[in-house]
């Protein structure tokens, strides 16, 4: 009896393996070790090892129960096809499993949770607490309190959970690798009394364990308050109207706010790139000094700060700082009515454009137009159209498209800083590096926004099946936002001991690439074009900024190109980088008719 009360699982298995030779038992041994080893580095082909070996297993159970043995646990010929029908099934429907296993490992946790307190209530070893330890019960109520914890974890965060469950596939191996080749020492410690270290070692895995997924729940907490909240602000009932670049709604914006203006949220109609009617929001900012005349408008088209609809600037406090327009002091401080559009699927529902230039460009001048319904914003029909990064690609889209999408404007200058002025480019250099933090997360900002947009781009045919809910994940996670350090997680976990590619992305032909082809902006506009980017941009290379201006030069276009040794990607555009001064200085010379023409680098 004490040994049966005594015997762990890991003891049972190594009672049983002593009733296999060893000749076998020591070569599977070190193969589960090393194989353990191997997957536990690897969660992505973990996963997929696991998938196999539940269905090789259900098929070996079925194998034992045909061939008779242990007739008592399965008799009928019945449940052995059942079995071999499941394990063929799991290999057929691999992809699907994959794509559910992240999920389960919350449900499975809880499961574990609950038989563990009933275990150490009402199990033998709470019934016979003086035969066996009378601590036992509170350890097994702890290991009880990691498992609810775990299961709220992965619950939060599926793409995390997938892993876990993955590195336990490879821990598991390890451990029965392990108990195979110390089968016999194994067993004979069944109902030996426990020494002073054992108990030791025992209560401090379960107490460090638990305090482990206590410190992780309260990050998740911390990071999870941290993302802004969808307000109802940012919903709509009604039937929209059919104009684009009708004002909705308006409220104050409670950022920071530069001296001397105040600012609005907004909310307003635009169009995809489609024609279809859409919502979207932004912010407003307007000098405080009265204007005796309509004022110039600069429209900012935001850089990259997620695809999820929490990931809005309007949401920030930051949207209107010079963190997130910089120059936006000396803005205001010329008396410029300041527009940032959030684009439609940011803040709002809906599809977020991303490096989609019809829609990007569509947004941001019914923006402007939307600022026409505020009263004392007083916006003049001659609007400048500047963004960086993603915001770079916009301006440049909403510039060529603004002689036929909105002919009541008069385009006086476009700036475009560490513009992605060539998504296609972009796209093969992610590709040719492989798999990369960040490369996974930017894939992910563009694959799930097009596949959102174009039927032909399909999601199942770029991800591994391992990886759909990870690249699910990284889509809503912002990069302005906390959630970043988790995106980070997932990202190290594939990439730290070169696990499989989470992305299967082809762009040398197929609908994905003539999409980003389709998505290049071409520079056909006549304003005059500032560029400017870091030498060092470690996001956007500065040869496609070197590239798209020699097109454009060659085109004969008014363009000053700006390069600034020393800066990078974010850096260029920080206050007090040179790049601020020498644009506002080339704006003031563009409005007063004096700018340079031609093509001008420096």
């Amino acid at each position: 009896m004490m040994t049966a009360l005594a015997s762990s699982p890991t003891q049972r298995l190594a009672h049983a393996a002593l009733t296999v030779p060893p000749g076998v038992r020591i070569p599977a041994g070190v193969a589960l070790i090393a194989g353990g080893a191997f997957l536990w580095a690897k969660p992505l082909t973990a996963l997929h090892v696991l998938v196999w070996a539940v269905a090789l297993g259900l098929v070996a159970l079925a194998g034992i129960a045909v061939a008779g043995i242990r007739r008592q646990a399965l008799p009928s010929t019945a449940a052995a096809l059942a079995l071999a029908a499941c394990g063929v099934a799991c290999v057929l429907l691999r992809g699907p499993i994959l794509t559910v296993l992240p999920y389960a490992a919350a449900p499975l946790l809880a499961l574990l949770a609950l038989a563990t307190v009933w275990r150490a209530l009402y199990g033998r070893h709470a019934r016979r607490a003086v035969e066996v330890s009378r601590a036992e019960p509170v350890r097994t109520l702890a290991w009880a309190l990691a498992a609810a914890l775990g299961a709220v974890l992965a619950a939060w965060w599926p793409d995390l959970g997938g892993l876990a469950l993955a590195g336990a596939a490879g821990v598991g191996a390890v451990v029965a690798g392990v108990t195979l080749l110390a089968a016999r020492r194994v067993a004979r410690t069944a109902g030996t009394p426990r020494t002073r270290w054992s108990t030791v070692w025992r209560w401090t895995g379960a107490v460090t364990t638990v305090l482990l997924l206590v410190a992780s729940v309260a990050g998740s907490v911390v990071i999870r308050c941290a993302v802004p909240r969808i307000g109802d602000f940012y919903e709509w009932a009604d039937a929209l109207p059919t104009t684009p670049g009708v004002l909705l709604r308006t409220e104050p914006y409670d950022g920071e706010v530069p001296a001397g203006a105040h600012a609005l949220r907004i909310l307003y109609t635009t169009t995809y790139a489609d024609g279809t009617i859409a919502l979207a929001s932004g912010v407003v900012a307007i000098p405080d000094a009265p204007a005796t005349t309509a004022r110039p408008v600069v429209a900012w088209q935001h850089g990259t700060t997620g695809v999820d609809r929490t990931c809005a600037p309007s949401l920030s406090d930051r949207a209107i700082n010079d963190v997130g327009i910089p120059g936006v002091e000396q803005m205001i401080d010329r008396g410029w009515l300041v527009v940032a559009t959030d684009y439609p699927g940011m803040g709002t529902g809906g599809r977020y454009p991303y490096l989609i230039g019809e829609g990007e460009g569509r947004a941001a001048l019914d923006a402007i137009r939307a600022s026409a319904g505020i009263e004392d914003a007083m916006p003049s029909d001659h609007i400048m159209l500047w963004g960086h990064s993603q915001g770079g690609h916009a301006s440049l889209w909403a510039a060529q498209i603004a002689a036929t999408y909105a002919p009541e404007f008069t385009l006086t200058s476009v700036v475009a800083l560490s513009a992605a002025s060539a998504p296609l480019t972009l796209a093969e250099r992610i590709t040719a590096r492989g798999s990369s933090i960040s490369g996974n997360l930017a894939t992910a900002y563009v694959l799930l926004p097009y596949a959102d947009e174009y039927p032909d781009v399909n999601v199942a045919d770029a991800v591994d099946p391992a990886a759909r809910v990870m690249a699910l994940q990284l889509s809503r996670y912002c990069a302005i936002h906390p959630t970043i350090i988790v995106a980070a997680i997932d990202g190290l976990a594939v990439t730290a001991w070169n696990d499989r590619n989470p992305f299967n992305l082809d762009v040398s032909a197929g609908p994905l690439r003539e999409r980003l082809e389709l998505n290049t902006p071409s520079g056909d506009f006549d304003a005059p074009l500032f560029l400017g980017q870091g030498v060092q941009d470690e996001v956007i290379p500065i040869e496609i900024q070197r590239a798209f201006s020699a097109r454009q030069c060659a085109a004969g276009k008014d363009v000053v190109t700006r390069e600034y040794d020393g800066y990078n990607h974010n850096g260029v555009i920080a206050a007090g980088a040179p790049l601020i001064e020498d644009m506002m200085a080339w704006a003031d010379a563009v409005l007063a008719g004096e700018h340079p023409t031609g093509c001008v680098r420096g």
